[in-house]
């Protein structure tokens, strides 16, 4: 095996693990029974299922995948005398982090009313964002049965002989339900217990009427089934819960109810449910636990790729400089090409591996629609010229839709749309942007090609992550690693939007985000151009620029570019304890810092600069870790600038000449 096909073998090793574990959890929640979900409200109000399992329509009456469109829909469901106190209770549980539970009726989509038993575990994140990871399950048949009863006990009050015909046609209704159903006296004395009654407590018939539950089951003292039993008849209410009863062996859900005459009982054997909801938790924590090894492998091989192709950009760059034959410029102008193609795709992997472990930073705000698609169009045109393939965004361009999102996120996914549309079309086909409103609360953006069109197969793989369709289906390879429709989607679903595309093999293809829709109006757009250098020496003072860096090639780069600064000295530091040292020698003008040493890490010398008095050097970071937390602890720790490598040369130097003459520092 070849030291090239490690990594990919690594990463197929995880992926699969991941794989068998999500479908390890898949099985268990499809035989589970009622919902399994996880909702959630973003910092902004919308709400989401970030997965539901697939028994909706038995709780519902609406499929997994519409309600997963229409998450509003779960709570529009509650028969309205009912939602005062299912809202009372979210909002207790969410304010004291305690889970909670609730019962009441839903009004299904398809018209039938059902009574739902629902619990919850409540949960915040960083961002704002929080929800319940719970459970809903159809009770209808057990209010049925409870109803019943009491009915029994409401006619037996009003005529004696009328009720003993009831009592029969009750009791052999109560006899036929699946969950164990019995009544005591206020003696705690069986009166009645149905054939599963029996069963589930392992005793034959009428063993155990006229005998006290406490002298048959003596464990229950001591434990909830006693003080929940005793404080349901002593506070006339009724109660529910779930406990294990070790002489049985099993988890038993109980749900009492207190009467003059004593108490019934509704009991069911739940442990194959609590075993299943363990097995879920435990499927859920190793399929978390891979996709974490997975995103942290990816991660590192980008970070650690960019060390050597910062050098290759970085000389070939200064190479191009340097040479006069044409036939040599356009070498170095085919490395920079493809080392600039390297760089985004090691971007993406990047980013999807950020967004797969949380840890993409969003900045949500108003977005016109309009600005976004210019900017697009901006970057675009040419390569649509040079293709042959017209781009019409007329009815946008004139569009007064503004969208809550982020706009370099939201420009990032158009901008992929967009460009795969063109990449993938026909020569003289065409591709359209246009915007419509879904609903009041809703903005779609759609681009739509004149391409080949996409089997429902296909469709199914294009949000797969390293899944890369045009490798089977076109004549020539396009390139990239097959993130980028797994990275829109996980950008687009952040932003509390959805994404799809619906298509036909010879029809041509119609990808489209769905976003919240914002009422304010459009702030201006302002489009900055950043400060260029054009190389020559700044100013006649002298200064001096202190490198910390262990590795030889980026260390030689970087004394190719300041060649281009004759009044500024370079110092190299490959260890920290060593730049510490150079530091309070040389009281450097600047530190440029990369951030993984062999001796100790970037914000460990940060804070060992502040604490020897030297901490009003300015700090810039060239580092190859691409991590947004990470850039904000070294801005946090006082850094001036967080450039992330392969460098751009102009860039770079625009920010080292802001920094030595006191200007403002513009990078993009």
């Amino acid at each position: 095996m070849t030291p090239s096909a490690e990594p990919t073998l690594y990463l197929a090793e995880r992926s699969e693990i991941a794989q068998e574990s999500e479908a390890q959890f898949q099985r268990i929640v499809e035989h589970a029974p009622g919902v399994v979900f996880q909702y959630v409200v973003d910092p902004q109000g919308a709400p989401s299922f970030t997965y539901v399992s697939p028994n909706t329509k038995a709780v519902y009456g609406l499929a997994a995948d519409e309600l997963q469109k229409h998450p509003q829909y779960a709570l529009d469901a509650v028969h309205p005398d009912d939602r005062a106190r299912l809202d009372s209770i979210m909002s207790e549980s969410l304010d004291t982090m305690t889970p909670c539970q609730w019962e009441g009726r839903l009004i299904g989509h398809d018209g039938v009313v059902r009574w739902v038993h629902a619990t919850g575990n409540p949960f915040r994140h960083d961002d704002g964002s929080y929800g319940w990871d719970g459970m809903v399950l159809d009770i209808t048949s057990w209010r049925d049965a409870e109803l019943r009863a009491r009915e029994l006990e409401h006619r037996r009050a009003e005529d004696a002989a009328a009720a003993e015909a009831t009592e029969r046609h009750l009791t052999h209704v109560i006899q036929s339900v699946t969950e164990g159903f019995a009544t005591v006296d206020n003696e705690w004395r069986v009166t009645f217990i149905n054939r599963m009654g029996m069963q589930l407590t392992h005793t034959p018939p009428g063993y155990l009427l006229g005998r006290s539950i406490w002298d048959e089951f003596p464990d229950a003292f001591g434990t909830r089934f006693e003080t929940e039993f005793k404080r349901s008849k002593e506070e006339n209410v009724a109660v529910t819960f779930v406990e294990y009863f070790a002489p049985l062996e099993g988890w038993f859900e109980m749900r009492a109810f207190p009467s003059p005459e004593g108490m019934s009982f509704y009991f069911r054997d739940v442990t194959a449910l609590r075993e299943a909801e363990m097995s879920l938790k435990l499927a859920k924590s190793a399929a978390e636990k891979a996709n974490a090894a997975k995103d942290e492998y990816l991660t590192r091989i980008s970070q650690e790729l960019r060390n050597p192709l910062n050098a290759i950009l970085g000389f070939a760059a200064l190479l191009r400089a340097h040479v006069s034959q044409p036939k040599s410029r356009e070498y170095c102008e085919q490395i920079l090409l493809a080392g600039n193609h390297l760089t985004r795709i090691l971007a993406d992997i990047g980013e999807f591996a950020r967004i797969e472990s949380g840890e993409t930073s969003l900045s949500l705000e108003p977005v016109s629609v309009t600005a976004v698609v210019q900017e697009v169009l901006a970057r675009v045109l040419d390569d649509a010229d040079a293709r042959e393939v017209s781009v019409n965004a007329t009815s946008v361009l004139q569009s007064p839709a503004i969208v809550w999102a982020d706009f370099q996120r939201l420009l990032q996914v158009l901008l992929n749309l967009v460009a795969n549309a063109i990449q993938f079309n026909a020569s003289g086909g065409s591709v359209t942007i246009t915007c419509e409103s879904q609903s009041v609360q809703r903005l779609r953006l759609s681009v739509v090609d004149t391409g080949p069109g996409l089997t429902p197969e296909q469709i199914e793989r294009l949000w797969i992550p390293f899944e890369r369709l045009d490798a089977e289906t076109l004549e020539y390879d396009h390139g990239g690693a097959g993130v980028g429709l797994a990275l829109a989607r996980g950008l687009t679903r952040r932003m509390g939007g959805n994404i799809g595309c619906d298509s036909k093999p010879g029809s041509g293809s119609r990808f489209w985000i769905e976003l919240p829709a914002y009422s304010a109006v459009a702030p201006p757009y302002v489009e900055t151009t950043p400060h260029m250098s054009d190389g020559t020496e700044p100013s006649n003072v002298r200064f001096t620029v202190l490198y910390v860096e262990d590795n030889w090639s980026n260390y030689r780069l970087m004394e190719r570019i300041f060649e281009q600064r004759p009044h500024i000295t370079l110092y190299l530091a490959n260890q920290g304890m060593a730049a510490l040292n150079l530091a309070h020698r040389h009281r450097p003008n600047l530190i440029l810092l990369d951030i993984h040493l062999p001796d100790m890490q970037g914000a460990d010398l940060l804070r060992h600069l502040r604490d020897q008095g030297l901490g009003d050097i300015p700090v810039v970071i060239v580092t190859g870790d691409t991590k947004h937390m990470r850039a904000r602890e070294m801005m946090a720790l006082g850094a001036k600038a967080y450039l992330v490598k392969p460098i751009q040369i102009v860039e770079f130097l625009n920010v080292v000449d802001a920094i030595l003459e006191g200007r403002d520092i513009a990078t993009k």
